[in-house]
């Protein structure tokens, strides 16, 4: 025996709607396989093949430095400008080819690979300018310096075990030293860092300093939704 949903009559088991009011019947112990709507079926996703994925980007990087070398060549005797362009694909295989050659490794290795590839440009952006007196007191100690900051950045953000308040406090702290030592690089004294600095360690000493205290955790995590 059932009754409908709507207004309460009550039915017959041969009904499919209400005869007072219309609505339909749905008696789930008459429903078959056909009436039951089926989830749709998961897509097949292939896995990435990326020895050709190398193979094609790489394809497309190198065929722009062999046009701006056959060029070079063609102009002057020897390779000036083009050294420029080679330089720039090498650094770029660093941030594309190489991630996607090597998708398992870790990413501390991929900081030091891109830490190590942005020194070497600017070598050789260096070398072949002509230029003196910019490399080794600034763009190498720069480099140096960022490179160590971002890796102090992913150590941070990859501490699961470390409370988002304390990791937030870090953050913004070396954030604050990074400002400081390129300042410090370049003019030899505290200059433009300072307005940097100043906000940044005013939010990040607080966050960190509150994260030692539970109470205080909690009541960030209930009003701020951390």
């Amino acid at each position: 025996m059932s009754y409908c949903v709507h207004c309460g009559v009550e039915l017959a088991d041969s009904e499919n709607s209400c005869p007072l009011c219309g609505t339909p019947v749905i008696d789930p112990s008459r429903l078959t396989t056909d009436t039951i709507p089926t989830f749709p079926k998961e897509e097949d996703h292939r896995p990435i093949n990326h020895r050709f994925a190398v193979v094609l980007i790489s394809f497309f990087l190198i065929v722009p430095v062999l046009v701006t070398l056959t060029i070079d060549l063609l102009i002057e005797p020897g390779l000036s400008w083009s050294l420029y362009v080679l330089s720039g694909v090498l650094y770029l295989c660093t941030f594309i080819v190489f991630p996607v050659a090597c998708p398992k490794l870790s990413p501390y290795i991929y900081i030091a690979v891109d830490g190590l590839s942005t020194a070497l440009i600017l070598l050789a952006i260096h070398a072949v300018s002509g230029a003196s007196g910019w490399y080794l007191p600034i763009a190498l100690p720069v480099t140096l310096w960022t490179f160590i900051i971002t890796e102090l950045f992913a150590l941070v953000v990859r501490n699961k075990k470390m409370i988002v308040i304390r990791r937030g406090g870090l953050l913004f702290l070396l954030l604050a030293l990074l400002s400081t030592a390129i300042d410090l690089t370049i003019k030899h004294t505290i200059t433009w860092s300072i307005y940097a600095v100043i906000p940044l360690v005013a939010l990040g000493l607080p966050l960190f300093a509150v994260s030692f205290s539970r109470r205080a955790c909690d009541w960030m995590r209930r009003n701020l939704f951390l």
